[in-house]
This record gives structure tokens, sequence and C-alpha cells, in this order.
């Protein structure tokens, strides 16, 4: 995981340990498991579109009229 940034290498032993005992590694990890690591705010990268799409509207209704 930190292979390259000259710090501590972790393996899922390791890993683990830093996870119970560190708040500052808790607070970054939403899950993890032998596969790899989700990291806070990194659950649902298949929806990048907002559902409100007010902005957007503003957006193209604004881009409309400066072509007019």
């Amino acid at each position: 995981m930190l292979d390259n940034v000259g710090s501590e290498h972790f393996d899922q032993s390791s890993f683990v340990t830093a996870y119970n005992d560190d708040t500052r590694v808790n607070k970054l990890v939403s899950s993890f498991d032998e596969n790899g690591i989700v990291l806070v705010g990194g659950e649902d990268p298949a929806n990048p579109e907002p559902e409100d799409k007010t902005v957007d509207n503003m957006a193209k209704s604004a881009t409309k009229n400066a072509l007019k």
C-alpha cells in the first residue's frame, strides 16, 4: 500500500493492527478485506451524476443565451 512513499510497509496483519489502534487510519478507511481497502467517500464511483440537475439546467440555459 505504501511502498513508494518512504514510509512503513503494511501487510494485511499490520494494517489490521494500524486500523484498530490508530484513529487517523480508522477515519480514512471505510472498509477493507484481503483484496484491498475502500477509503471514506470512495464507495460509489459508478454514480457521478448529481441527482439535482438545477445547476446543469442553468448552465445550459446560460450557454444558449450567450450564443444568441
